[in-house]
């Protein structure tokens, strides 16, 4: 899923994978940054795995049928080895073990019953056309409209109101200004600072 910031990308795919049947399904969230490497990433993923005995086949720790792995802000540089991971789990079902040193025939892991979804902004995704395509293959690509800033002043105006309902008159009618101003000030930081 991609889209621009706040539109909601991340409430919507939590909203999804939380519906999904915790009898079958299990979802672990992983936020990204473009600090993320395959091998803090693999740590991570790895964390929920389980290793088969008698087997180099690794799966879910908690008996569900599918693990879902949420990619949160896939912002990673166009050098990062961790789409490498990704694109080798996806291509092939394993992927070689880069957290440790171990004998040549640990270094390989099967993969079982796990999926993956992610969220990233277009000027990411755009990276990742260019230089990942093998890696986007495995992934439906949807796109969330921008919300208007009408819609998010209208959300945020009455969680405000709800908390200003204690203050005095003169206080509360500086609400619609004071959120006019949020809302400008992180427009102003969306569009001066590099999102990370």
């Amino acid at each position: 899923m991609e889209n621009f910031n706040l539109t909601g990308k991340t409430a919507l795919m939590r909203r999804v994978l939380s519906e999904t049947d915790s009898e079958y399904f299990e979802t672990y969230k992983v936020s990204m940054c473009r600090y993320t490497n395959a091998k803090s990433l693999q740590r991570r993923l790895t964390s929920t795995l389980t290793k088969q005995p008698g087997q180099n086949e690794w799966i879910p720790k908690r008996d569900v049928r599918t693990m879902h792995w949420f990619l949160d802000d896939m912002s990673l540089s166009q050098e990062n080895n961790a789409y490498e991971l990704l694109r080798k789990h996806a291509d092939f079902g394993f992927w070689y073990n880069v957290v440790s040193e171990r004998s040549s025939s640990e270094q390989q892991r099967k993969i079982k019953r796990c999926v993956v979804a992610a969220c990233a902004n277009p000027s990411i995704s755009s990276n990742l056309m260019s230089t990942k395509k093998r890696l986007l293959w495995h992934f439906a690509v949807l796109g969330v409209d921008k919300t208007r800033a009408s819609s998010v002043t209208s959300i945020v105006q009455k969680i405000f109101d709800g908390h200003l309902i204690f203050f005095a008159p003169p206080i509360q009618a500086l609400s619609t200004q004071l959120i006019n101003a949020c809302i400008d000030m992180e427009s102003l930081v969306c569009r001066s600072f590099q999102s990370s």
